[in-house]
Parts: structure tokens; C-alpha cells; sequence
């Protein structure tokens, strides 16, 4: 038995140098991860969605990555089948979930002390995004209490009572995300008034309006927004042949929607800025009539991969932390590397991946004593050694297009390589044996 564990864990960690760039946070979930929140100010990645363990730590929908481990928060959400929203208010962790054991709804929880707690009477219903705005928690989802009150789809919270914004929708739809535009809040989801779909409206500070035209179709809806260079972009599911500007996703530049480059051939669930470009996830396979899986990027004018990894499954969450992309959705495996649900890749500015994979060589790997560094074109300047925890082992400069390294001193395991060659920096794996 011992010997089959030992054979599994290299396998997995070969299958992890022979890849693209995607790494595993260790073993990852046992189902699918809706939600990532960075939590820079600790030093945490902390993952929502439909899963009971993380790793083999019993999680309950919500679970927390230091680096180098999962751990639990506290008990969970124990009575909540998934987890759409995670944020921090003045120190204190906010999530979705059901947190009552009652026949009746109370979604939304508090962490404090080690212990979640109720928000009192909480909302009725899920809980889709959680969001800070001008020193107010903002709550918006498919309910129509909060606190015990009738209140639809959004709410505020001060951290002991809840209060209304009057939401003039129709009762059975859903905020999906929200966001102050230009001083303006912007909501959009899946909901109606008595003429039908509106999907996107903005607060003009006494009622709420429909944003520019309704977002059109059947099964039309707004999944995720975001600002880049200064313009509204939304995500979801809609058509250009229903009537909208574009694809499942549209920009407003305040007056007007426009297409954004022919869009996407499917639904797209988020979307995040990071370093001037627009990142995008989904269930789509082209965008732009460019071939890029669930994960892409725009750049004002073009649509590109993210990485030359084609992630089939789809993903509903993207979050940026320390140069690198996290990525939660339905996903075991990206290329063959068994990731689980939730993964990451190093972002390193001006570098193109598909190009350094295939420039830098890193052999024999495995290896016990010498492990050999060469460029196919120009030299390495300077050599740099990670464990898997990103603490620096060793630090190397030379100036040669090949390079040999002892390596006998480490301890066996993984480990990170990053070689500098005329202002860019490649990345590889190996082992040692």
C-alpha cells in the first residue's frame, strides 16, 4: 500500500514538471470551487463553492490556502450545500451559506473568534456577491427578506441591522454582481420587471433605471462586471442576434453599448483586470474566433490565450494574488496535471510562455546530484532556486548559455527554477531525487 502512495505522488509530481505552468494547490477539492477571496492583509486565498474537503480536511464549502496547506474555517457551512460569496468587513471574515439548522432560510455568516455565527435574521435566500462600497457591506443574491424585513435581491448590512434599498424588481430573480461606476451603483443578474427582462440597471440616487436598453433574450442574464480602461464590461449570457451589441459580454462607455471584438460562443462567468488586460472565464471555447477554452484575455483591441493550456471544464472564478492567476470552477485536470477544481499559474510581465517551455531546458529530471540549465539562444545571466513553500534555496549568477548545478545538498522533492536571460525570466520544475 505504502509503495502504491509513493508511486502515486510521483507520478503526480511528474505529470507537474511536464506541464505548462499550472500548479495545484495541493490536492485541491472534492467538488467544484464557486468563489475566490484574496486576503492579502493575512496572507490567504480562501475558496467557496459546493465541496466538502479540502485536501482531506473536512471544509464545509469553505476552506483556506496559506501557501503551502488547506485548512478548514472553523466548522464551515454546515447546513449549505454551496458557497457564492466570500469577503472581509473591519477584520471580520463574510460568506454565503446557510448557517441555521432550522426549517427556515438564514443565509449569510460571520467568522469571529474562531466561530461563525448567523447575521442575525440573515436574508432568505443565496447569497451571490458581498462587497465593501464607501464603508457599507453590500449583500445582493435571490432573497426577498433581510433581517426578518421584505427586501429584494440587495441589502446593507452594518454589522447589527440590515436596511433596504427598495429593489423595484420582480420577485424570483437574482443580483449576480455589483459595482460603483462613475459614483453610480451598477446591479446586474437575471431579473424582470412587468414587461420582462431588465438584467442591468444603475441607483440614480432616488430610483432605479434600466442601463441604457435591456439586456435581451429568453434566458438573457448578467453574470459578472467589471471597469477597464475606464469603461463598464459585463459578462453572461446573451446574443447579438437577440438584439444586444455583442456575445456574452458588451462594454458602456456611459452612453452607449458596444460589441467587444465579436465575444464569446458561450456563457462567461467572470470577469478581472490584471496588469492593463481583461481576463474572462466560462464555458465557452472561442473568443474573438480565437481558440481559448474557458479562460481568455483582451487587450483593448484582440483577444489572446491566457496560457497554451486549453481548460475545457468550466471556470467561475479568476483572482489575481502576488503575479499569479487563480482559477476555481468545475476543472479536475489541466493538461494531464490532476488540479481539482481550483488552480494557479506565475504570471511573469513581458514573458511568453508558450515560448519559454520550449526554450529553456532543464535536465536530467529527476536528478540526484547534477541538473544541467540550457537556453537555445542568448545566455543566463542569473539562476534562482524556489521550494515549494517560494522560500529561495540558492541563487546563481553566471553568463553562459548552459549551466550545471549540485543539486546533491537538497532534500528530495519539487522544486521551483527561475533563469534570467537578457531581461526575461523563464520558469521550470524538477525533482530531486
Amino acid at each position: 500500500m505504502r509503495k502504491n502512495l509513493i508511486f502515486f505522488c510521483l507520478l503526480w509530481k511528474l505529470q507537474m514538471v511536464n506541464g505548462s505552468g499550472w500548479e495545484p494547490l495541493h490536492y485541491g477539492m472534492d467538488a467544484y470551487v464557486q468563489t475566490i477571496y484574496i486576503d492579502s492583509v493575512n496572507s490567504k486565498v480562501y475558496a467557496g463553492g459546493y465541496f466538502h474537503y479540502a485536501d482531506s480536511i473536512r471544509a464545509n464549502n469553505i476552506a483556506a490556502w496559506d501557501g503551502v496547506k488547506w485548512d478548514s474555517v472553523g466548522s464551515g457551512i454546515q447546513h449549505s450545500l454551496y458557497n457564492f460569496a466570500i469577503t472581509n468587513y473591519q477584520g471580520l471574515l463574510y460568506s454565503d451559506g446557510w448557517f441555521t439548522s432550522t426549517q427556515f432560510p438564514n443565509f449569510g455568516g460571520r467568522y469571529s473568534n474562531s466561530v461563525w455565527d448567523t447575521l442575525g435574521f440573515g436574508v432568505n435566500g443565496p447569497i451571490y456577491q458581498i462587497k465593501e462600497i464607501n464603508g457599507e457591506l453590500f449583500f445582493s443574491g435571490q432573497f426577498s427578506q433581510a433581517g426578518g424585513s421584505s427586501c429584494l435581491m440587495l441589502a446593507k448590512y452594518d454589522g447589527t441591522n440590515w436596511s433596504c434599498l427598495n429593489f423595484p424588481y420582480e420577485v424570483g430573480g437574482r443580483v449576480e454582481d455589483f459595482l460603483l461606476y462613475n459614483d453610480t451603483l451598477i446591479l446586474g443578474g437575471v431579473y424582470d420587471d412587468i414587461q420582462g427582462g431588465v438584467n442591468v440597471s444603475y441607483f440614480d440616487g432616488i430610483n432605479f433605471q434600466i442601463l441604457g436598453h435591456r439586456i435581451y433574450g429568453s434566458i438573457a442574464g448578467i453574470h459578472a462586471m467589471t471597469i477597464y480602461n475606464g469603461d463598464l464590461y459585463v459578462g453572461g449570457y446573451f446574443l447579438s442576434s437577440a438584439g444586444n451589441e455583442g456575445n456574452h459580454i458588451m462594454r458602456w462607455d456611459g452612453t452607449t453599448w458596444y460589441d467587444v471584438g465579436g465575444g464569446t460562443d458561450n456563457e462567461i462567468f467572470t470577469l478581472n483586470v490584471y496588469n492593463d488586460e481583461l481576463y474572462v472565464g466560462g464555458v465557452f471555447e472561442y473568443a474573438g474566433g480565437v481558440h481559448t477554452g474557458n479562460l481568455a484575455k483582451w487587450d483593448g483591441a484582440n483577444w489572446s490565450q491566457v496560457t497554451p493550456s486549453i481548460i475545457s471544464s468550466v471556470i467561475y472564478d479568476i483572482q489575481f494574488y502576488n503575479d499569479e492567476i487563480y482559477i476555481g470552477g468545475a476543472f479536475r485536470y489541466v493538461d494531464s496535471i490532476p488540479v481539482n477544481f481550483i488552480a494557479k499559474y506565475a504570471l511573469h510581465t513581458g514573458i511568453n510562455d508558450l515560448q519559454t517551455n520550449n526554450q529553456l531546458s532543464v535536465y536530467p529530471n529527476p536528478s540526484a546530484n547534477k541538473l544541467n540549465i540550457e537556453i537555445s539562444a542568448g545566455n543566463i545571466q542569473k539562476i534562482t532556486i524556489y521550494d515549494l513553500t517560494g522560500k529561495q534555496i540558492r541563487t546563481i549568477s553566471c553568463n553562459t548559455s548552459k549551466q550545471e548545478i549540485d543539486i546533491s545538498t537538497l532534500s528530495p522533492g519539487l522544486y521551483f527554477l527561475d533563469a534570467i536571460c537578457d531581461q526575461l525570466t523563464f520558469r521550470k520544475r524538477f525533482i530531486k531525487n
